[in-house]
């Protein structure tokens, strides 16, 4: 038996951006917090395991997918199941409806990490895994490490400040998607176009007052940019792709 939860949203005014599109981040946010009432749903959620077992989610990579772009007052409905125990990773899968058509889809990679050494906890040590997966909903795509192309260059760093951080003390995943965008300057790029793809690795936690040395390049039609730490430290690695809008919408 399939387990999969929905979810309706709605583009609203703080998701859209430039040319009236919905922003990869607000996207990301919308699947994130449609991933936590579905793991809510299910008795999965961050204070029901961190009650039982004192661990928390940390997503560590992330993608999407889309056929058209998402718009101001689009409404699209999200489902979403897991995939069950895989390791010591899990993966949730996404797809995304508008109109009962199917226009996109998503994956995410999750770990579940104690909350004060951050050491690894196995899926497998939490029976409920074991009979919530999505069955045969369950896609096959894995999320593979991004790679920064060799040629690359700097752009301006970032620094981190209160409004990045998040409850559990660290920068809010989302903002890293932001911070990947202003690196590849989409505020010029995307006049006539929309990211029908985006992923996002996680590499390591950044935090309030860090600043990230930031390097971006193209290689085969795919957009990377990437930040690092004062020590040269890989933190996070993101990737899209942009596509030319449909005629409807992008024809002047």
């Amino acid at each position: 038996m399939s387990i999969y939860y929905d979810e309706t949203h709605t583009i609203s005014t703080r998701d859209a951006g430039l040319y009236n599109q919905c922003r990869p981040s607000a996207l990301l946010g919308i699947l994130q917090d449609t991933a936590t009432n579905a793991a809510l749903s299910i008795h999965l959620d961050q204070y029901a395991l961190l009650a039982q077992y004192n661990v928390i989610w940390m997503l560590a990579r992330i993608w999407f997918r889309l056929e058209r772009p998402l718009f101001h007052c689009d409404e699209i409905l999200i489902r979403t199941w897991h995939r069950g125990n895989r390791r010591a990773t899990i993966y949730r899968d996404f797809d995304i409806y508008q109109n009962g058509v199917k226009i996109g889809e998503a994956v995410s990679n999750w770990v579940l990490a104690d909350q004060g050494t951050r050491k690894l906890f196995r899926p497998t040590n939490i029976p409920a895994f074991l009979t919530t997966d999505g069955g045969a909903l369950c896609k096959e795509i894995i999320l593979n490490k991004l790679r920064m192309p060799q040629q690359i260059a700097q752009v301006p760093s970032h620094t981190f400040h209160f409004s990045d951080i998040d409850l559990n003390g660290h920068v809010n995943n989302v903002k890293y998607a932001d911070v990947v965008c202003d690196a590849l300057a989409l505020d010029r790029s995307l006049d006539g176009h929309f990211v029908s793809s985006f992923q996002i690795n996680y590499l390591a936690e950044c935090r309030c007052g860090e600043t990230m040395t930031l390097y971006a390049g193209e290689q085969d039609g795919v957009s990377y940019a990437g930040g690092t730490d004062r020590d040269g430290n890989e933190r996070f690695v993101g990737a899209l792709t942009l596509t030319p809008l449909p005629m409807a919408h992008g024809e002047k």
